[in-house]
C-alpha cells in the first residue's frame, strides 16, 4: 500500500467484519455503517486451557466485558473468526505472548451517533428450545404443620 492511503493519512483502517445481510440473514451492524476502527480498542478473552471445563469461565469473562460496555454506552462486536482457525487462533496466542488459550476476540469502541443499527435477526424462541420436563403433578395446598390447625 502507498503511504497516501487513508487509513494510513487517518490512523484508521477498514476492518473485515462479516455482513450477515450478505448472506439473506437479514439486517446487521455491518449493513449500514461505516465499518473503521480509528477509535476502537480490541481485546481478547484468554482462558487457562482449552478443554470443556476452561470454555465456561471464558464465557463468564466475555459477558462481563459485553455487559460493562454496555453499561457504559459502549458499541462491542464479538470477532469469533479469530479463533474459528486453528492456524489463526496460533498466530493470535503467539501475537499475545504465549499467554493463556485464546478464546474470543472483542472489538470495543463508541457507537456511530444516529439511529441505532437495527437488531440482529433472531429466530422465534418456540424453533429452538424444546422443553423435555416431565409435567409435575400439582400437589395442592401444603399441610400445616400439626399443632398449628
Amino acid at each position: 500500500m502507498s503511504r497516501s492511503t487513508p487509513w494510513r493519512r487517518w490512523g484508521a483502517r477498514p476492518v473485515p467484519i462479516r455482513d450477515f445481510a450478505a448472506m439473506g440473514l437479514g439486517a446487521s451492524i455491518t449493513s449500514r455503517v461505516d465499518v473503521n476502527d480509528r477509535y476502537a480498542r480490541y481485546g481478547v478473552v484468554v482462558t487457562d486451557g482449552d478443554d470443556r471445563h476452561d470454555w465456561p469461565a471464558g464465557g463468564v469473562t466475555l459477558s462481563a466485558v459485553l455487559l460493562t460496555a454496555t453499561a457504559e454506552r459502549l458499541a462491542t462486536s464479538a470477532m469469533s473468526d479469530l479463533v474459528e482457525n486453528e492456524v489463526a487462533r496460533r498466530t493470535l496466542r503467539r501475537m499475545l505472548g504465549g499467554v493463556g488459550c485464546p478464546a474470543i476476540g472483542i472489538r470495543i469502541g463508541v457507537p456511530t451517533p444516529g439511529a441505532p443499527p437495527p437488531r440482529a435477526p433472531r429466530r422465534p424462541p418456540a424453533d429452538v428450545i424444546e422443553v423435555v420436563a416431565d409435567e409435575i403433578d400439582d400437589p395442592g395446598e401444603p399441610e400445616p404443620p400439626a399443632g398449628r390447625r
